[in-house]
């Protein structure tokens, strides 16, 4: 089989990356192949499907006619098995093989499970595809009592679900707050006692160090000396690129696959992005991967317009940090550098623990935000329940948008100042 293009991965990075090639080629043969075999979702629906909230009939992110009316071939049920670079070949699972021109890895990641000693001993559950969430929901109903190991988002979301469905939850996270990647210490303390009020267990600062069964339970003895049972485990440890086919391939992977501001990888006419891909940083520039919706968005993006020869195609600006957390009826986000904003030499900080312009039915006594400053340009945004607009703070960050004389009436009205500020740039 040949074809001009081929994408492997269907999820938020090949899809826009299949939109980008189709603006500027619309006639050139392309492919994309999906290890799903059935419906095309975003990974923000897994939550819903263990909630019991959504069914897989209205999670599709695309509509049926999509990839006919792009003229592209969809492959389901395929994986990728090997990758040679020189012969332009991939070679799937069932023996199919692709000569392609251009070629974008976009195959994702799968569950980091961390090496603790008898967990693969124990039934244990991971939340990575459909069919994770799909079983979970199943098992949530066979006892009463829960563990997750990790406090990400992942790991949160699943333990609002588990809790709404009636079991009691614990949450096992190695660091010393919740969603440390993510959010602020202000942010994640505030997060964290909703989770509380909830009956949640949260045990921050300990790790799993052995897991084993006793009277037909789930036994995990944590770094301190206790022992805590449960009838479910999940494990929200972290993720881990997908990137075994490539072996022998000579791309060059480390902790992903290393590309540069195009999504170009060490091979020529191979490009990676999405959760699979080592990019830039755009504060740091050292490589690693974004880990979000939103850069696997803007990476498939860049990287389709570069395949396809786009003369409009800018260098990708780098993974910058940007999510969005609903949960218990709260909502919160962060954007940019603000979970470690206490190491940033000079940053100013400024926040508020109750700022006016609460979206209405927002919990009482749960709003703050803060904005961090470096050089009277804005570089992190934690919020919840505030009534601002991420998409906004997302662009002042990104355009290092000078804020010197505007800095005081912004800090007093984000949302106004920052949508004027928005008509005056563009």
């Amino acid at each position: 089989m040949e074809t001009n293009y081929l994408i492997l991965g269907a999820s938020h990075a090949g899809l826009s990356a299949l939109e980008s090639i189709r603006r500027h080629d619309q006639e050139s043969s392309l492919t994309i192949v999906t290890a799903e075999p059935d419906h095309l979702y975003s990974p923000t629906a897994l939550p819903y499907v263990i909630a019991g909230k959504t069914s897989k009939g209205f999670m599709d992110i695309r509509k049926e006619d999509y990839f006919y009316t792009l003229n592209a071939n969809l492959i389901k049920d395929a994986r990728a098995t090997g990758l040679d670079t020189a012969k332009k070949q991939v070679v799937l699972n069932h023996g199919i093989e692709i000569n392609y021109d251009k070629l974008l890895i976009a195959t994702g990641a799968a569950a980091w499970v961390p090496p603790v000693p008898g967990l693969d001993g124990v039934d244990y559950f991971c939340i990575r595809t459909l069919e994770d969430a799909t079983v979970i929901r199943k098992n949530m109903t066979k006892g009463d009592s829960a563990v997750v190991i990790g406090a990400g988002f992942i790991g949160m979301h699943a333990a609002e679900n588990l809790a709404n469905a009636g079991l009691r939850v614990s949450v096992v996270e190695t660091l010393d707050r919740i969603m440390p990647a993510s959010f602020d210490a202000e942010a994640s303390r505030r997060i964290e006692k909703v989770f509380l009020d909830k009956g949640i267990t949260i045990l921050t600062g300990r790790q799993v160090s052995s897991a084993g069964r006793s009277n037909g339970r789930i036994v995990l003895s944590l770094s301190d000396g206790e022992n805590i049972s449960a009838d479910l485990v999940i494990v929200a440890a972290g993720i881990s690129p997908n990137t075994g086919f490539l072996k022998g391939s000579g791309i060059n992977c480390e902790q992903g696959i290393v590309v540069d501001e195009r999504l170009r990888t060490s091979a020529g006419n191979v490009w990676a992005a999405g959760d699979v891909a080592a990019a830039p940083g755009f504060f740091s520039g050292s490589r690693a991967v974004g880990g979000t919706i939103p850069c696997a968005a803007e990476q498939g993006r860049t990287a389709g317009m570069d395949m396809a020869g786009d003369d409009y195609v800018t260098d990708y600006p780098g993974n910058l940090n940007m999510n969005t957390f609903g949960f218990f009826d709260n909502f919160a986000f962060s954007i940019g550098n603000i979970a470690n904003h206490s190491s940033q030499k000079g940053s100013e900080v400024h926040s508020s623990d109750d700022p006016a312009g609460k979206p209405a039915g927002s919990p009482a006594n749960n709003s703050f935000w803060k904005f961090v400053f470096q050089d009277n340009a804005l570089t992190g945004v934690s919020a919840i329940n505030c009534k601002l607009d991420p998409g906004i703070l997302k662009q002042l960050i990104l355009n290092k948008t000078d804020l010197s004389s505007r800095k005081e009436a912004f800090i007093k009205a984000p949302l106004e100042v920052g949508r004027q500020l928005m008509r005056e740039l563009f």
